[in-house]
């Protein structure tokens, strides 16, 4: 995984979508467009993100095609927290399903045939690869700032959990990603967020 390529919003999204057969080419430069605008403002409306109307009706439409199937996308399950669970990793796994979820727990990790870890502390010893500008909204009595967060990433093998009867014993792996803010002006208020996909 090229760290450019979760960064850059353009390249993440011709990455992700430039292969999608959409029936004509138009769509496919037109759904690429629409993820790019998408990924540069997340926290967004549509119509922030895409700018204007006419590019904000263009993704309707192409929403709207009868012969746009979810087939042809690429689908992506996100979840918080409470979605850190081996049994989800293995069936999105088991049906080639993408997935990103804000890990909860520090699951233990093979780092090499005799030794285990722990995904955490592993991600956390990872060395920023890149870093980013960000803007954090005010919420909860804080006001908005501006920051920049670091970004690395890395596979690891997570290994079973040893209580829970619905996962298999198959270690699976996967990509742990981690994004930090390294100065906040509030330490409780620092922004981190450790993922795997």
């Amino acid at each position: 995984m090229n760290t450019q390529d979760v960064l850059d919003p353009k390249s993440w999204a011709e990455r992700t979508f430039g292969s999608v057969q959409l029936q004509d080419m138009r769509r496919t430069r037109r759904a690429v467009q629409a993820a790019t605008n998408l990924a540069e403002n997340p926290l967004g409306s549509l119509p922030a993100q895409m700018h204007t109307w006419k590019e904000t009706k263009a993704v309707y439409r192409l929403r709207d095609e009868p012969d746009v199937t979810f087939a042809a996308s690429v689908w992506v399950h996100v979840g918080d927290p409470r979605a850190d669970m081996f049994p989800f990793f293995q069936a999105c796994q088991a049906t080639q399903t993408h997935f990103l979820v804000r890990a909860a727990q520090n699951r233990r990790v093979e780092v090499c045939e005799d030794e285990i870890s722990y995904a955490l502390t592993q991600a956390r010893a990872f060395p920023s690869q890149a870093s980013r500008p960000f803007e954090v909204p005010a919420r909860h009595g804080r006001q908005a700032r501006s920051t920049q967060l670091q970004l690395a990433c890395g596979q690891m093998t997570l290994l079973p959990p040893r209580h829970e009867p619905r996962a298999s014993k198959k270690p699976l792996t996967v990509w742990v990603v981690r994004v930090w803010e390294e100065q906040a002006p509030d330490p409780k208020a620092r922004s981190r967020w450790n993922g795997s996909c």
